[in-house]
């Protein structure tokens, strides 16, 4: 698989988590590949019932946050091994609600090429792909 279809891939995956969660998709989504870490950036709208309360109540709304940040971990963890083949080793996640940014970090067992210097070849050649560990 190549980097730019592994990268492809991996923004589907977390679309499709997003929607499954929020009922939405992302409103945009940036992913790099560094090692055996996958960094994905994205902007989500705020859930609604949320953003309602934000300023009367941040305490509440801030542990429905977390609340929610472990259930996306726990499905995006799902969908990663079964959609990817990779074995996930922990996700790590975190949401500024006043810019609706999300920053999730995945780190996996299998070591994967530096995608972020590798140019695209024809044909899928070269790139970023899962490369077990020698261990």
């Amino acid at each position: 698989m190549s980097a730019g279809d592994l990268k492809q891939e991996i923004l589907r995956v977390n679309n499709r988590v997003n929607k499954s969660l929020f009922g939405n998709g992302l409103r945009w989504q940036k992913v790099d590949i560094i090692g055996q870490k996958i960094i994905i950036l994205a902007e989500n709208m705020r859930v609604k019932p949320l953003a309602a309360i934000d300023d009367r109540d941040p305490v509440a709304t801030r542990l429905t946050d977390i609340a929610l940040l472990n259930e996306y971990k726990s499905r995006l963890r799902q969908e990663i091994q079964e959609s990817l083949g990779l074995t996930v080793r922990s996700i790590l996640k975190d949401y500024d609600p006043k810019y609706q940014l999300a920053g999730t970090i995945i780190v996996v067992e299998e070591k994967l090429d530096d995608c972020s210097d590798k140019p695209e070849q024809e044909g899928g050649a070269g790139g970023c792909s899962p490369v077990r560990s020698a261990d």
